[in-house]
């Protein structure tokens, strides 16, 4: 069933955990305050720990939430209220607060909450309710629209100490509440564009980037993409790719990355051929891509662990003297012994 099977890929309530600097050695910290979900009479099923909300239009409803401060210290929580992207690892992302957008996206979740940020004082051991208003749509709106409350402890946000050991560890630990808004019931079929291919790098790394699209108000779940790229006229790829388990947020853009690895930029004329697969539907695609000169020398110069090309251009020119005085030794020793 739809409900059912929507946070099968992970979302209910996340924990993460960011690490500010590095440490000679880290004490595992404890968790020291929590978000529950206070869910009422709007919630599509019941039994879930996130909001999952069946609305009308122009509807304001109250997204309540109850925050618990564990420890003997005063804590400040930042509360966020996320659209959901899918980020360069092909992951549903709720945590970005300036996320970009796709075209698409009709209604993203943060510009339904009049203040899309907050933060929340807790002294210690303290518990509150807050509530956090959604105001929908005037216009009704098929499929879904998803984002989550992120919640943050940002108790001294960015504080970093040093010691005689060196810098120490910074935790900043955090929860995320997914809310799923729908009118209906029905579903609406997710679709896959391909809207761009270009050169560019990540970590240090030549990539070439895939940008594909789901516009559709739906989830895209358990995703493969494969495919191969080749020189433009050749029929031999010059690399094949395939990455699994991809899961796309409604109206969103994933910018697949292709490592080349160690491996300069060539300039010149590409194609590729990419193939989608989800749910028994199958997408593909062609695209002609450029990589100019300048382009491949400027990222070339940029990369890092850069393999060098196995002939310089100096031993091209080399070779060529060599062929020159080759070709030129020849006619002249020809003519002389016709002379003789």
């Amino acid at each position: 069933m739809f409900r059912r099977g929507l946070f099968g890929i992970g979302f209910v309530i996340l924990m993460s955990m960011t690490w500010l600097g590095f440490a000679h050695d880290a004490a595992a910290a404890e968790m020291d305050f929590s978000v529950e979900a206070i869910l009422d009479g709007h919630q599509a099923e019941r039994g879930n720990t996130y909001f999952d909300l069946l609305v009308k239009p122009e509807e304001t409803v109250m997204l309540a939430v109850r925050v618990s401060n564990h420890s003997d210290t005063a804590k400040e929580i930042g509360v966020y209220a996320n659209t959901a992207v899918t980020n360069d690892n092909g992951v549903i992302e709720y945590a970005n607060d300036n996320p970009k957008l796709d075209a698409s996206l009709e209604h993203p979740f943060s510009s339904l909450v009049a203040v899309p940020s907050q933060r929340v004082t807790l002294v210690r051991n303290e518990t509150k309710r807050i509530e956090i208003p959604v105001r929908l749509p005037k216009k009704a709106f098929s499929g879904t629209i998803l984002g989550g409350l992120y919640f943050v402890d940002e108790t001294d946000s960015g504080k970093v100490q040093d010691s005689d050991e060196g810098v120490q560890i910074h935790n900043r630990f955090s929860y995320t509440i997914g809310v799923v808004l729908r009118e209906n019931e029905r579903k609406v079929e997710p679709d896959l564009k391909l809207k761009s291919v270009k050169a560019g790098q990540k970590n240090g790394r030549n990539t070439i980037f895939i940008g594909v699209q789901n516009d559709k108000p739906e989830i895209l779940r358990n995703l493969v993409l494969s495919g191969q790229i080749f020189r433009e006229g050749g029929e031999k790829p010059l690399q094949t790719f395939r990455k699994e388990n991809v899961q796309m947020a409604p109206n969103s853009l994933f910018n697949y990355g292709v490592s080349q690895e160690n491996q300069a930029f060539q300039p010149g004329n590409y194609l590729l051929k990419l193939e989608g697969k989800a749910n028994g539907k199958t997408w593909k695609f062609t695209k002609k891509f450029t990589i100019s000169k300048d382009e491949a020398k400027r990222f070339n110069d940029q990369a890092v662990e850069l393999e060098e090309s196995g002939i310089s251009p100096w031993l091209y020119a080399l070779i060529g003297a060599g062929v020159l005085f080759v070709a030129g030794f020849s006619f002249w020793a020809g003519k002389r012994a016709r002379r003789s």
